[in-house]
């Protein structure tokens, strides 16, 4: 069942600490993709790296930016400590 959208699909997915791989970041991203209401978005709330990994905000933007895949903006941003970012990611 989903929210709102019709057909199952959601308005909004919510995730968190979900992109500290691109391996991982890639298939969630066309997950999401096929979940999502056609005006639906996705927040993604994440380290802009993950030490030891190869995942974080800086490469989903990557990620997205390469495969033209809508609009990636920062909702909030934390950079004292380890940098955090909640951005929003509009496929259409």
């Amino acid at each position: 069942g989903g929210g709102g959208g019709g057909g199952g699909r959601f308005d909004l997915v919510v995730t968190a600490e979900t992109v500290y791989s691109q391996t991982s970041s890639r298939a969630l991203l066309a997950c999401i993709k096929q979940c999502l209401a056609p005006e639906g978005s996705a927040l993604f709330a994440a380290k802009a790296l993950y030490f030891g990994l190869d995942g974080g905000t800086l490469p989903l933007r990557r990620l997205v930016q390469d495969a033209g895949g809508g609009t990636l903006t920062t909702v909030a941003s934390v950079t004292e400590g380890v940098a955090r970012e909640v951005l929003e990611w509009t496929p259409q």
